[in-house]
C-alpha cells in the first residue's frame, strides 16, 4: 500500500480513536506508518499523547505564540515571527518535532520571552 498524506491521516485518526486517553507514544507513528511519520503537528501531537494532554500541549504551544506576537518589544518579535516561520509552520504540512530542532529552538525563544517579559 501506498502511504499518500491522506492514507497516513485515515490511519492515525483511526489509531487516536482506538486510543483516545493515553495515545499511541511518542514516535507511535512511526511503528504504526512503518517508518514513516504524520506529518502534520497537530496530528502527530494528539497522536504521541492522546486526546487531552496533546490538546492541552498544544493550547500552551498556541496562547504562547499568539501572546509574544502581540509583544511590545519590535526586536523580540522580528525574532519569533523569524522562527515561527523557520521553526514551527512548517510543521503543518511535513517534518516531525521530534527531530526538527528549528522547532525546539522556537520554543526555547518563545519561553525565554515569556520569563524575559514577566520580569520586566
Amino acid at each position: 500500500m501506498t502511504l499518500t498524506k491522506e492514507v497516513i491521516t485515515d490511519l492515525i485518526i483511526e489509531a487516536i480513536a482506538k486510543n483516545p486517553i493515553l495515545g499511541i507514544g511518542i514516535a507511535g507513528d512511526r511503528v504504526l506508518l512503518e517508518g514513516s511519520y504524520s506529518h502534520n503537528i497537530v496530528i502527530e501531537v494528539i497522536s504521541n499523547f492522546g486526546i487531552i494532554l496533546g490538546i492541552l500541549l498544544l493550547s500552551v504551544l498556541g496562547i504562547k505564540w499568539i501572546k509574544s506576537l502581540f509583544s511590545k518589544n519590535e526586536s523580540y518579535l522580528d525574532i519569533i515571527l523569524i522562527w515561527s516561520s523557520i521553526g514551527f509552520i512548517h510543521l503543518f504540512i511535513s517534518s516531525s518535532y521530534l527531530i526538527d530542532f528549528k522547532f525546539w529552538i522556537f520554543i526555547g525563544v518563545l519561553f525565554n520571552n515569556t520569563k524575559n517579559c514577566n520580569n520586566s
